[in-house]
């Protein structure tokens, strides 16, 4: 026999869900100051590790979410209005972080390229050149 879905699993998951539309938005902001950490090299273990700890309490969340959902679901219950609109901004708010991290990222890639110097392929064959002739006349 099935049980019938608790009334408020839908109140409970929308609770839930709003928790974590705040805990995406914290890393959305922290995201921002990301490749500007990476880029000057200051600061990202601090922002890494607020990170961290919102993702921990995100993932706390999740656990919390997992039995209900798992119930709600298999009842066969449509969302309400309310629910998929919550979800839909979760989903909007986890593309951004990683967005917002990957350019990040790119960001920091870029900058870390732009320190090395780079030589052109002319400088690099007469350097190259000028070792085998210095070579030689020291044989």
């Amino acid at each position: 026999m099935s049980q019938s879905p608790n009334p408020n699993s839908d109140q409970v998951l929308t609770s839930i869900y709003s928790q974590q539309v705040g805990l995406y938005e914290q890393l959305t902001r922290m995201s921002d100051g990301l490749a500007q950490a990476l880029t000057q090299r200051q600061g990202t273990d601090i922002i890494l590790a607020d990170m961290n700890k919102v993702m921990n309490q995100i993932t706390l969340l999740n656990q919390q979410l997992a039995p209900i959902r798992e119930q709600w679901s298999s009842s066969g219950c449509q969302p309400s209005a309310e629910l998929a609109r919550t979800i839909k901004h979760v989903e909007k708010l986890i593309v951004g972080v990683i967005k917002q991290i990957d350019g990040a990222e790119s960001s920091a890639r870029d900058a870390k390229n732009a320190m090395v110097p780079t030589m052109s392929e002319e400088n690099a064959k007469r350097r190259m050149r000028a070792a085998y002739t210095s070579a030689s006349r020291n044989e």
